[in-house]
This record gives structure tokens, sequence and C-alpha cells, in this order.
């Protein structure tokens, strides 16, 4: 008994029309942008953005708070 098995290969881009990234292809078809490199750099620009807004709200959520002074409470409670 012998087994005959087609071989077929498939490439993520090879099964779409076209070579460009989706979010690319988005920006162009919207007419955000008029190029490739246009739609690269913007979305590059995109991901700094939100690097530095996440490692802000990181760093001030680590190192940032202080505790407050003790004449900032109310009498009778006490800070822990």
């Amino acid at each position: 008994m012998t087994f005959e098995f087609e071989e077929q290969k498939f490439s993520s881009r090879s099964v779409y029309s076209s070579n460009q990234p989706k979010m690319i292809r988005w920006l162009i078809d919207k007419g955000i942008v008029k190029s490739e490199k246009a739609a690269s750099t913007i979305l590059i620009g995109i991901a700094i953005v939100f690097f530095v807004v996440s490692a802000f709200f990181f760093f001030k959520a680590i190192g940032g708070g202080q505790a407050p002074a003790p004449t900032d409470f109310p009498e009778g409670e006490m800070a822990i």
C-alpha cells in the first residue's frame, strides 16, 4: 500500500493580491497618505507616540508617587 501526497507551499504574501501590508494599504485607500513610504513614516510616528505615552504612565506609576505629608490627613486618621 502506497500513499502519494501533493506538496503545497503557501506564503502569507502570495495568497493576497497585494504586497502591501494591510495598515499601509488602508492609509492609502482612505487618502490619508499617497505613498507607501509616507504611510510607513506615519505608522512609525504613531508607534513612537504610543511608546512615549506608555513609558510616561509606567514611570509615573512606579516612582512618581510620594506619601502625603502628615498634616494632609484629617484629625484622628493616620497614614499607614
